[in-house]
């Protein structure tokens, strides 16, 4: 029987079986899981399957954290897939969580309502998916996580105004500054993956919580509001921050010249919903790296170098800081 140890400092517990799986929260828990999981991606490619292709290469699974994603093109070689995965984990001895599995089926007209397992059970095949606060549709298109932080925004705004009338805090700058931190980590989710968000819900909602708070009527110019009360737009704030958090992850001018590629794609007619170009501008003015904008697909090494050096420098103030999505109120 297979046991293992243990422990921070060097110290070792005593051994435990993991067989059976391991406790929650156990330090082993991501190895195991990609250890396994690596196996079962191998033996995956083994079998004659049509899988996808990224880059030429046949992706039968992907690893997103502790979740595993099966992908085929049709309900047959789904069905063939699941059951040559369900083949490989019984070899293994590993025993599947049915109620934790779901199917998402990116056409307009589901095929199978149901995926069956080997045993008899099944589980339902759904067309909306919410996995990690970011929100799937049935074509996967942006817009989709665009209108569920749009709802979810509009619902921090009455939270915050409902907690305000109930006796709460009645100081128009610390409620506004409890909505900016919780409306900035909502509208943040997914832009690590995207590498832009859309500012016009967060606009919409900031414009109804200002105008409630200031007992001003809907024709009231916002901008008066933002200066009056000496604060951010919110929608620019979280515009320079999606920019920021993609130069601060990849530290390379590739972030860059994606954020710059979207937003030429939005001016000459492409896909809507990219940030604005004076946002753009202003934290490549900051950074000092305007001429990216000239020749954005022409990057070589030492403009590399130059943006790690010139980031290192920069100075952050601290409404630029990256804000770590939290909890929504």
């Amino acid at each position: 029987m297979t046991r293992v140890r243990y422990g921070a400092g060097g110290e070792c517990n005593e051994p435990f079986p993991v067989e059976k799986g391991v406790w929650q929260r156990c330090v082993l828990t991501p190895f195991l899981f990609r250890l396994i999981l690596n196996e079962v991606a191998d033996y995956l490619l083994e079998e004659p399957l049509n899988v996808p292709t990224i880059a030429g290469r046949r992706v039968p699974i992907l690893l997103i954290t502790d979740d595993a994603v099966l992908m085929e093109r049709t309900d047959i070689a789904t069905q063939r897939l699941l059951n040559c995965f369900l083949d490989c984990c019984d070899k293994k001895l590993l025993t599947i969580n049915s109620s934790k599995m779901k199917d998402m089926d990116l056409r307009p007209f589901p095929g199978f309502k149901w995926k069956h397992l080997n045993d008899g059970e099944s589980f339902e095949t759904f067309k909306h998916l919410d996995y990690l606060g970011i929100w799937s549709a049935e074509n996967l298109h942006w817009g989709s996580h665009v209108r569920k932080a749009t709802i979810i925004l509009k619902q921090l705004a009455g939270a915050v105004l409902k907690y305000r009338h109930k006796g709460g805090v009645r100081s128009i700058s610390i409620i506004l500054q409890i909505y900016t931190q919780k409306a900035v980590a909502a509208a943040l989710y997914g832009a690590e993956l995207c590498g832009y968000v859309t500012t016009s819900p967060q606009q919409m909602a900031e414009k109804n919580i200002l105008r409630v708070l200031q007992r001003l009527g809907p024709g009231a110019p916002l901008i008066s509001l933002y200066m009056e009360r000496g604060i951010t737009p919110i929608s620019e704030t979280v515009a320079l921050r999606s920019v920021l958090y993609c130069v601060k992850l990849v530290c390379n001018p590739k972030a860059v010249v994606y954020l710059i590629t979207l937003e030429e794609a939005t001016l000459n007619g492409g896909g809507g919903g990219c940030l604005c170009v004076s946002h753009g501008t202003k934290v490549l003015k900051e950074l000092q790296l305007e001429a990216l904008w000239a020749e954005p697909c022409r990057v070589k090494q030492d403009t590399v170098d130059q943006i790690k050096d010139r980031y290192h420098e920069y100075k952050l103030t601290r409404a630029c800081l990256v804000l770590t999505p939290g909890p929504i109120l």
